[in-house]
């Protein structure tokens, strides 16, 4: 597609404004060529999730359940959403659902995601 835009570009039959509709999409062909190509490549540090990101900090007092390894295992906080909570649902009946705008009805519970580095095993406790 490229080698057919320079073509029409180049060649001098076409109308001004076809050129320049060609020469603007050339230029976004080779920009997003510029762009793409070392994303997917990885080139572009910071794109992509380190493990302390993506399961946290390595505990050196944890020991894995599965493999019984310790040293190894990143820990990190979560917040889960678990089922419909009682007290908010009342409060939205009684307020005619004013305040479930404001709190929502699910309720979030913290809970910590364990993950060992050595066989790979995650679990939340």
């Amino acid at each position: 597609m490229v080698a057919l835009l320079v073509f029409f570009w180049s060649a001098g039959t076409l109308f001004s404004t076809i050129r320049e509709e060609a020469t603007t999409a050339l230029v976004i062909i080779i920009l997003l060529l510029i762009v793409m190509i070392p994303l997917a490549a990885g080139i572009v540090s910071g794109l992509t999730a380190t493990p302390d990101k993506t399961y946290g900090p390595i505990n050196p007092q944890m020991v894995c359940p599965h493999c019984n390894t310790t040293g190894r295992v990143r820990t990190k906080t979560l917040i889960q959403k678990k089922g419909i909570s009682g007290g908010k649902a009342t409060a939205t009946i009684l307020t005619g659902g004013l305040s479930l705008l404001v709190t929502g009805l699910s309720r979030r519970e913290r809970k910590t995601q364990g993950h060992c580095t050595h066989c790979n095993n995650t679990w939340v406790f």
